[in-house]
């Protein structure tokens, strides 16, 4: 019987000591991959998102404007690092422009991916990207014909947007030696900087919500403001808006999170977390359900219970 994966549902499955689960006769394994094993029987396909993420995949063929390199970084896992590092052989320097990547989005279809997706998988070590290697590209290319091109570029589009990528890549411009530039003119100027100050050490931890990093923002800002030369004054005051607003940005995106499972059907894409007893949800997985409905998304979580 097909599920209702607009609902949240209960269900049970035979364990095998504390971490192992199965479906049936399915081979004993982490709770996620039996849970998949029952959605299969139900009517659905999908994969684990810790060990697959089609998705990234996508995103990354649909952004390279180069052509299909042996030398492909197989690391790479979104636009962001198509630009920053991507080329057509391993560079790390920015390889493409983000117009010529996202021209790239715009006029890309199910034929072009479905073909760079053939050309990325003849390469050995990209084959180590699935975790079930004999099933590509087949698998993969049902999940696209599922999600759909058009909502594979809107997904693009709105994560990777002109201003968020420029932004995203920290404008370095500067790089390290223009941050070593401004430290060395604002001690010839008699001027001091904090400890540990950089243009670098501003924006990086801005990307991550760990603690400090308003202090930081705040104490340069406060520096700035008496800065003596009006061009290093502007550098680091422009350093420590892109610094806030990624701040804001990366404490927004931690109230979401990928759920367990990607799945589909003849009738579209669905999302599911998966909850052993014992396990409750996580407030960041809780919105991102609660956002995908809104959406009109198919989305859920499945509680497992041991058998009797």
């Amino acid at each position: 019987m097909k599920l209702d994966l607009t609902k949240d549902h209960r269900i049970t499955l035979e364990r095998h000591g504390k971490k192992l689960w199965s479906y049936r006769d399915n081979k004993p394994d982490v709770v996620e991959a039996a849970v998949l094993d029952y959605l299969r029987d139900h009517g659905f396909d999908g994969y684990f998102t810790e060990r697959d993420n089609y998705i990234s995949l996508f995103e990354v063929l649909a952004a390279w404007p180069g052509k299909m390199s042996k030398l492909m970084i197989t690391g790479l896992v979104n636009p962001h690092h198509v630009y920053y590092t991507g080329n057509d052989c391993w560079l790390l320097n920015h390889g493409f422009s983000f117009g010529r990547i996202m021209d790239e989005v715009t006029k890309t279809t199910f034929e072009v991916l479905s073909d760079k997706l053939q050309l990325f998988l003849k390469c050995k070590s990209c084959r180590s990207h699935f975790s079930d290697p004999k099933k590509q590209p087949t698998h993969a290319i049902k999940f696209l014909h599922a999600f759909g091109v058009e909502n594979l570029r809107r997904h693009i589009f709105d994560s990777y947007n002109q201003n968020a990528l420029r932004d995203m890549l920290y404008l370095f411009e500067f790089d390290s030696l223009r941050s070593r530039q401004i430290q060395k003119e604002l001690l010839l100027t008699g001027q001091n900087p904090p400890i540990g100050f950089s243009i670098e050490n501003l924006r990086l931890p801005a990307f991550y919500a760990s603690f400090g990093s308003d202090e930081n923002i705040d104490r340069t800002e406060e520096f700035a403001e008496h800065v003596k030369d009006c061009a290093i004054k502007t550098e680091i005051q422009d350093a420590c808006i892109i610094a806030r607003k990624w701040r804001e940005l990366t404490l927004k995106n931690h109230s979401f999170t990928n759920l367990d499972l990607q799945l589909w059907d003849e009738t579209g894409t669905a999302i599911v977390e998966v909850k052993a007893p014992n396990d409750r949800l996580r407030p960041n997985q809780k919105n991102t359900i609660e956002r995908a409905r809104a959406r009109g998304e198919r989305a859920c979580v499945i509680y497992v219970s041991e058998a009797n």
